[in-house]
C-alpha cells in the first residue's frame, strides 16, 4: 500500500490506507513502517477499530497482540 520508489510519500496516508483495509478484510493484519515506526502507529491508529502498536522486537510484537489485540504491527525502517 505504499511506495515502490524513493520518492517521498505522505505516511499518515499510508497508515490511513492500511488501517481502512485491515479493517474492511475481516481477521486481516497490517504491517506499518516509517523512518522511527512512531508517525505511522499514530496515522494508523487513527481509523476506528486499529489498536496499532509500535513493536522493536518480537517478543512485543507476540505480546501485542496476544493481550491486546493488535491488529497493526508498526515499525521504523
Amino acid at each position: 500500500m505504499g511506495t515502490d520508489s524513493v520518492t517521498a510519500v505522505d505516511y499518515p496516508d499510508i497508515g490511513q490506507a492500511v488501517g481502512e483495509r485491515v479493517i474492511q478484510e475481516q481477521d486481516s493484519i497490517g504491517i506499518v513502517i516509517c523512518e522511527t515506526g512512531i508517525g505511522i502507529s499514530i496515522a494508523a491508529n487513527k481509523v476506528k477499530g486499529i489498536r496499532a502498536a509500535l513493536c522493536n522486537e518480537t517478543v512485543l510484537a507476540k505480546l501485542a497482540r496476544e493481550h491486546n489485540n493488535v491488529n497493526v504491527l508498526a515499525s521504523g525502517g
